[in-house]
């Protein structure tokens, strides 16, 4: 839901469903990188470093975050 609302321009949706997706599992990593994702998307540069910091303490192989954080951190 968070991963379609972001292609759909609608961050503010996708970070509410990234955070109900976290409430549910807190240590799912894919989970914090889509919440990582949703604040990109809305422009929070810093939480969303913060966010794509954790999904690779949980699994160091999460690209997405890898690829996310490479990113933001570029900004």
């Amino acid at each position: 839901k968070a991963i379609v609302n972001i292609s759909m321009g609608n961050p503010e949706a996708a970070l509410t469903a990234a955070e109900n997706a976290l409430a549910v599992d807190a240590d799912r990593a894919m989970s914090h990188a889509v919440l990582g994702l949703a604040l990109s998307a809305k422009g929070a540069t810093e939480e969303a470093e913060a966010a794509h910091q954790k999904p690779l303490s949980i699994d160091p192989n999460t690209s997405v975050s890898l690829l996310e954080l490479a990113q933001v951190r570029k900004q």
